[in-house]
């Protein structure tokens, strides 16, 4: 009978595992990827502010525009200044309108703009309804929410006006001036906006 020797493990000659060179490399790839993923963490959290600061911006901007449109238009119809609803005070703002014409049947609206309270914190709301007195509401409308506050100013000539009582003669300007709470990064520059009527139209 032959003897066969007894077979020896090679611990080199199979798969032992990881050397410590790969170890290495791996704990170098796994440090890679942590720091590629920290990075990008940090890029969105820096991205999330400034996304909301655009949007407020964006939105601050859009009611900005439709104030100054509704007003200018509004104000250079060719009514009768006697016949044009316009009054306001240091709160709020209501004058006549031309109606939506997707929303609203054709023919004039009075817009009320003021602050109210909204969710619990002040916002520029824009109420409208028909040119009547005791008509019905047609739609209301949050222009900016979360303001600190606004304020109408009037000027006729160098005279600046605490209010526009209906029937008056209508001031040469107009001021919508928005603050924001502390903290809060909108802004809104002061808009005016000049008030000029078109002339009545002459009788023959």
């Amino acid at each position: 009978m032959t003897a066969h020797a007894p077979e020896i493990c090679d611990p080199e000659g199979g798969e032992a595992g990881l050397t410590l060179v790969e170890l290495l490399v791996v704990i170098g790839l796994m440090a890679l990827i942590g720091v590629f993923i920290s990075g990008g963490l940090t890029a969105i959290r820096a991205a999330v502010p400034l996304s909301r600061m655009m949007d407020a911006s964006d939105e601050t901007a859009l009611a900005r525009d439709h104030l100054r449109k509704t007003i200018s238009e509004a104000v250079s119809q060719s009514l009768l200044p006697q016949d044009l609803y316009f009054e306001g005070t240091a709160q709020q703002l209501g004058f006549v309108a031309s109606a939506d014409p997707v929303f609203e049947a054709p023919g004039l609206v009075r817009v009320r703009l003021s602050v109210e309270m909204v969710d619990g914190v002040p916002a520029l709301v824009e109420r409208r309804r028909l040119d009547r007195d005791g008509a019905a509401e047609t739609g209301a409308a949050v222009l900016i929410a979360g303001i600190g506050g606004a304020a109408f100013t009037y000027a006729r000539g160098d005279a600046v006006l605490a209010e526009i009582r209906k029937g008056d003669p209508l001031p040469d300007r107009l001021a919508i001036t928005l603050t924001f709470p502390p903290g809060d990064r909108r802004q809104f520059r002061p808009l005016e906006i000049p008030i000029v009527c078109a002339p009545p139209a002459s009788k023959n």
